[in-house]
């Protein structure tokens, strides 16, 4: 079993933080989280921590495939226009928390999507090395990295950079943080 993740935070100007859903709760009162998206198997409906208003809480009911699979939920078209929509329409005044259940998969890939909608063409690279310097763990879930992609018409350019981030230059370095050290 993997060890506890940190939170991660994408910054500067939006905000962006990165967690498990252990870790919603405090996590949302320590960084003052105006905006909450929620990525998780229908059956698991965690309670909107209080300071997040609940018009600003997007919930989307998926689980962790890349694939259609009987029982489960696969990320669709639909789902990530809304998180693209909800995105969109945050005013950054306050952090956007974002969580699945582990901190790894759909948050870091919902994360990159959110960054790139809110950033224009050709930033795909800065924002996935600044998120593989916050969350080396991290492994974005294809299938919303592509869907995304296909949506912000880049053209494989977010679906390049879903895992091909390694470096961790110093550039990386003076403008983006790790959760933990804010």
């Amino acid at each position: 079993m993997p060890t506890a993740r940190r939170p991660i935070n994408l910054v500067p100007n939006p905000v962006v933080h990165v967690c498990a859903l252990a870790q919603v709760a405090e996590t949302a009162e320590r960084i003052g989280a105006g905006h909450l998206v929620t990525l998780i198997a229908e059956e698991t409906r965690p309670a909107t921590p209080q300071g997040v208003p609940l018009n600003r809480h997007l919930r989307i009911a998926i689980d962790d495939i890349t694939m259609a699979r009987p029982g489960f939920t696969v990320p669709e078209t639909h789902h990530v226009r809304g998180l693209i929509d909800f995105a969109r329409a945050w005013d950054c005044r306050q952090p956007m928390l974002i969580h699945c259940h582990a901190g790894i998969s759909r948050s870091t890939a919902t994360a990159f999507t959110v960054m790139c909608a809110l950033h224009g063409e050709g930033s795909e690279e800065a924002i996935a090395r600044a998120l593989r310097a916050a969350a080396p763990w991290a492994e974005p879930n294809a299938r919303i990295v592509e869907l995304a992609d296909d949506l912000l018409t880049r053209n494989g350019a977010m679906a390049q950079w879903r895992n091909g981030a390694r470096d961790r230059g110093s550039w990386l370095r003076r403008h983006f943080r790790h959760a933990a050290a804010v």
